[in-house]
């Protein structure tokens, strides 16, 4: 509350970056709202972790096409560590085979609730969840690895005989420049 510690100190980072990578798979981003988010305090780290709850998956209303949706501004992710832990997970969920090991996984429960629901509302067309899943792990996976991710200006002065480099994160992820 007063930024004395820094967010990795007090939460798992790996479960925190879990968290908000599934939510913005699942179009989940209700979760991340501060009235909704939970955490569970883990008496063996004695850190804590959050809570998937009151998600809302798949509704129009959080299906924005951009990552870190609605959560880029909560000050949980504004941390380098969860942040790292997310685009980490980023890389591990849009990778086309953990969609496919999840269909595996679920399909005969999803297959078996959407047929009951089916008949409880028969005048209401099911889109299949596979499908729109797949589309929003395309998108996801598109924005991880943007065409461009920073632009720079560059301006020289001759007074000094130097020239500045100013660069610009075109992301909502970190990024580390390398020699």
């Amino acid at each position: 509350q007063t930024a004395q510690r820094a967010v990795s100190d007090i939460f798992d980072v790996e479960s925190l970056g879990r968290f908000y990578a599934l939510s913005d798979l699942w179009g989940a981003g209700h979760t991340t709202r501060w009235h909704n988010i939970r955490f569970y305090y883990n008496p063996i780290t004695g850190l804590l972790e959050p809570i998937a709850y009151d998600t809302i998956p798949l509704s129009d209303w959080w299906l924005e096409d951009q990552l870190a949706y609605p959560f880029v501004n909560n000050a949980l992710f504004d941390d380098p560590e969860i942040k790292a832990a997310y685009t980490q997970e980023l890389e591990r969920i849009t990778n086309p085979d953990y969609l496919i090991d999840l269909q595996n996984y679920l399909e005969e429960s999803t297959d078996q609730i959407q047929n009951t629901l089916a008949r409880e509302y028969s005048s209401v067309e099911f889109t299949s969840i596979w499908d729109v899943l797949q589309s929003r792990r395309l998108m996801l996976e598109k924005q991880l690895h943007p065409p461009k991710i920073i632009r720079g200006y560059a301006t020289y002065d001759p007074d000094q005989k130097s020239i500045r480099v100013d660069l610009v994160n075109l992301t909502v992820l970190p990024l580390q420049l390398l020699e």
